[in-house]
């Protein structure tokens, strides 16, 4: 009996609720404004090569290697 009466009020308040905010909202919605035309993008400029890296000095290699 008042779990059913605790949910009668849940009940009421959400039917409330809707009928309130069934007031406030525009109904049907607006139109959405129609899209702006885009500006074709501008050409990539063109790339330059990259110049070269200097070379790597050698590699030390010793005469005997240690062993394992």
């Amino acid at each position: 009996m008042v779990k059913n009466l605790f949910f009668n009020k849940i009940k009421n308040a959400t039917l409330k609720v809707a009928n309130i905010s069934r007031c406030y909202l525009p109904f049907p919605p607006p139109p959405c404004p129609p899209p702006e035309p885009l500006e074709p993008p501008e050409p990539p400029a063109p790339l330059e090569p990259a110049p070269d890296p200097p070379p790597l000095p050698p590699f030390p290699v010793p005469d005997i290697l240690p062993a394992i």
